[in-house]
């Protein structure tokens, strides 16, 4: 195993994350020689798949792969519903409840797009107001902040939106969707990789969704719950 006093550490911190409820398909297994049935045959796949063994080998390690103040990779040892054994990745918020929040702006009838650069794509895109939720904070006050920083706005109204689970196959990431309305908005925080605020109009905004203009999905996912409770 890979950080092992860590890994159970977490076990024993946040059972949650390590539940297997009733009806559960894919098992994950804490028993030491579970883990290392597990592991072996996670390796010997790999290297049946013609990976270096060494590198099969950490690879196949069950455990705590990776931590920061941002993230948590885990490789857990599991048993899948055919029966099989192997290891299975995810990624975990490090903190408990502090979920992100994505807030779709509205400001006299248009939503508040941003052009922002985002690292990870490498590119440009068009979407709404989120970020990291706050330690100690409420998923409203970490929405405020953000509008605040992202918008230098104060919203008028602020209306919860749900949830969104934004990547299932992968990660176990949660995030609060809002709704906002504005009256006024000033200069983005320069910290932010923010080129222009877009006041856009419905019209607009939708038809950037169908040319695919628009690919963020806590945008997609923000429009389509205020769009189903009437809010648009």
């Amino acid at each position: 195993m890979k950080n092992p006093e860590q890994y159970f550490e977490l076990v024993q911190e946040r059972p949650q994350l390590f539940s297997n409820p009733e009806g559960t398909a894919i098992t994950i297994l804490l028993d030491q020689e579970a883990i290392a049935q597990a592991e072996a045959v996670m390796q010997a796949a790999l290297i049946e798949q013609g990976i270096d063994p060494a590198r099969a080998r950490e690879w196949s390690q069950a455990g705590l792969a990776y931590r920061d103040q941002y993230l948590l990779v885990l490789r857990d040892a599991v048993r899948f519903p055919d029966g099989a054994l192997g290891t299975y990745l995810r990624l975990v918020e490090p903190r408990e409840h502090t979920p992100g929040v994505a807030i779709l702006p509205m400001y006299q009838g248009k939503v508040l797009l941003l052009r922002h650069f985002r690292h990870a794509t490498r590119t440009w895109h068009l979407e709404i107001s989120r970020g990291f939720g706050w330690p100690g904070c409420t998923s409203e006050e970490s929405a405020y902040r953000e509008l605040e920083e992202e918008l230098g706005a104060r919203p008028l109204r602020l209306v919860p939106l749900g949830q969104i689970h934004p990547n299932t196959g992968m990660a176990a990431e949660c995030d609060e969707l809002f709704y906002a309305e504005v009256a006024a908005y000033g200069e983005t925080d320069r910290r932010e990789a923010i080129q222009e605020i877009l006041p856009t109009p419905l019209p607009l905004f939708e038809r950037l969704l169908r040319e695919n203009e628009i690919t963020d999905s806590f945008t997609l996912a923000a429009y389509a719950q205020a769009k189903a409770r009437g809010l648009l």
